[in-house]
């Protein structure tokens, strides 16, 4: 579970410094992850990976909308 809440951070630090929606996806898979320290690490990894991939579909495109203004 640690592993997951110091990969989050730095993720979020990324995201800070770059401001751009480039590494916010993979902060949110990563406390997402979190959820599911009972798990394997392998199946941690998959998890994140897959939660990373459902935030970047799912509010990538919002995001943007909302930022650009139309």
């Amino acid at each position: 579970m640690l592993l997951w809440f110091i990969l989050g951070i730095i993720f979020l630090v990324i995201e800070i410094l770059t401001f751009g929606l480039i590494s916010i996806w993979f902060a949110l898979g990563a406390f997402l992850t979190m959820i599911f320290y009972e798990a394997s690490l392998e199946n941690q990894f998959y998890i994140f990976v897959g939660a990373s991939l459902l935030f970047l579909v799912l509010i990538r495109k919002l995001a943007l909308k909302h930022f650009k203004g139309n």
